[in-house]
């Protein structure tokens, strides 16, 4: 893809999540994997910029989705305060699809190259 990027000046779009802006209890895994898309995007920025293609990392925050169903369960087992904190945040989130669309559409029309490698929440 590098190729048909420089070509356009494009830009690659990581989706982060929330694992890699807030530790949370029972999702090592899945933060440290969030975590580490965030570092390659930072690297990938440095790499590319020679090339005028930029890399943006994007956590849009809480999503109220089946991957939580899962998690739920682990937190009402072993962890009932937070399984509480948890389900108030699914029901208050104020994430959605259009946001993050709006989000990428602004940073590909604007190009902000002082954006690029950074993690965007």
């Amino acid at each position: 893809m590098i190729p048909l990027l420089k070509k356009k000046k494009g830009s690659i779009f990581n989706i982060c999540g929330g694992g890699a802006i807030k530790a949370e209890i029972g999702m090592s895994v899945y933060g440290a994997s969030k975590c580490g898309l965030a570092r390659l995007s930072e690297v990938m920025s440095l790499d590319l910029k020679n090339k005028n293609i930029n890399v943006y990392a994007i956590s849009p925050g809480m999503f109220n989705t089946n991957i939580h169903k899962s998690y739920l369960k682990f937190l009402k087992k072993y962890n009932s305060n937070n399984y509480k904190n948890f389900t108030q945040k699914l029901k208050n989130t104020k994430s959605s699809f259009k946001k993050v669309s709006d989000l990428i559409e602004f940073l590909q029309k604007k190009n902000p190259r002082n954006l690029s490698g950074k993690l965007l929440s």
